[in-house]
Order: structure tokens, then C-alpha cells, then sequence
């Protein structure tokens, strides 16, 4: 699924995802099944003028590593990587 936002240019946008599974006991005593991205993930960029950009929360499973990417969309639908910072710990 997705959600559309309208974002103003020229300001820093932070970006948050995360994922998780419910966690379930198997039959073996203590032995705890489930997965998590762990922590959010959060970013950090500043929009351009009449640009359309998307945000994705990517999941590999074999690696077990969650990552979030946000890409610029352009009028052919095309896609291309945003640079992005990681967000301050502190609010300023």
C-alpha cells in the first residue's frame, strides 16, 4: 500500500519506517519465532521544487537487514536514488 503527502520545497522532510512480525511461541519450550527491523528507520532530505519522490521500506529476509530508501520519480515514472542524511538525535 501507499499514502500520499503533499511536502513543501526547500524544507527538510524526515522519513520513518519499520516492520515487524507477531511473535509466536513453537512447541518447544522457550523457542521464540518472529522477526523485526528492530529500531525505526529514519532519514532525512530536502525536497526540490515540483518534484515527486517515494519512500520505500525494503526487507531481505535471507540477510535479515531492513534498509529505507527514498527515490525521485520523474515524469516517465522512472526512479532514481535521493541522497539522504541520517536524522539528528536531538530536536534543534
Amino acid at each position: 500500500f501507499y499514502k500520499e503527502y503533499a511536502i513543501e520545497p526547500g524544507k527538510p522532510v524526515v522519513v520513518e519506517a519499520g516492520a515487524s512480525s507477531p511473535a509466536h511461541w513453537n512447541q518447544a519450550p522457550g523457542y521464540h519465532v518472529g522477526w523485526s527491523c528492530g529500531a525505526l528507520l529514519a532519514s532525512t532530505f530536502v525536497p526540490e521544487p515540483g518534484a515527486d519522490y517515494e519512500v520505500a521500506l525494503n526487507l531481505d529476509f535471507r540477510s535479515s537487514v531492513c534498509t529505507l530508501a527514498v527515490n525521485r520519480v520523474d515524469a516517465n515514472g522512472q526512479v532514481s536514488p535521493v541522497d539522504v542524511a541520517p536524522v539528528a538525535k536531538d530536536c534543534k
